[in-house]
């Protein structure tokens, strides 16, 4: 599976020189929580409803809605988005987006194809790609192994589950606590062929 599969092909974005009240707007507009950010089309950063969030005064600081909403039309988005965003291409396999989005704690990447934006992957596109991975969307059961992980547990484990007649829809496994064994998670459809 590729970035390109699982991401938003249709995005919003916003320019630089534009403020923040119009991009709360947009996003509001949109039901997006985050906005690519461009300078003549091409990517310079990205500017998250978090973002628009720290950087609004509290009614606390200023005494009317009036105040907030000139201070938010007076800072330019420029100022608060997060310059260089980690991005990915659309031919990167989605397991390294999830890596980069796990390891710099980030909830979306910009998704490029030869240096031009396409796209946007969020946590939520990398969710339902896993859940397509692992066949959980299926009618299906699950099963747990430990073993001793050897040259042909896989193989061993997928004769046994083919002679009983079972259709295998994913398998992965992990290290176990124990030292020397392997967790195997296989899920299969119900019933047998």
């Amino acid at each position: 599976m590729f970035v390109r599969d699982w991401m938003a092909k249709h995005i919003w974005t916003i320019e630089e020189g534009r403020n923040l009240r119009d991009a709360k707007d947009m996003m509001m507009e949109h039901k997006v929580r985050r906005l690519p950010v461009t300078a003549g089309g091409i990517l310079v950063g990205i500017i998250t409803k978090e973002d628009i969030i720290a950087a609004s005064p509290s009614i606390i600081d200023f005494e009317t809605t009036d105040e907030i909403k000139r201070h938010l039309e007076q800072t330019n988005v420029a100022s608060v988005m997060t310059e260089d965003p980690y991005t990915v291409e659309t031919d990167d396999p989605i397991e390294q987006a999830a890596l980069i989005m796990a390891e710099k704690k980030v909830g979306a990447l910009p998704v490029l194809d030869s240096g031009k934006l396409v796209g946007i992957i969020t946590e939520t596109d990398i969710f339902r790609a896993f859940v397509k991975i692992l066949g959980l969307a299926a009618d299906s059961e699950r099963l747990v192994l430990e073993v001793e992980m050897h040259e042909n547990a896989v193989s061993t484990i997928i004769d046994k589950l083919k002679a009983e007649g079972r259709r295998i829809l994913s398998m992965f496994s992990y290290d176990s606590r124990a030292v020397g064994k392997t967790m195997i998670i296989v899920r299969m459809a119900k019933g047998k062929k």
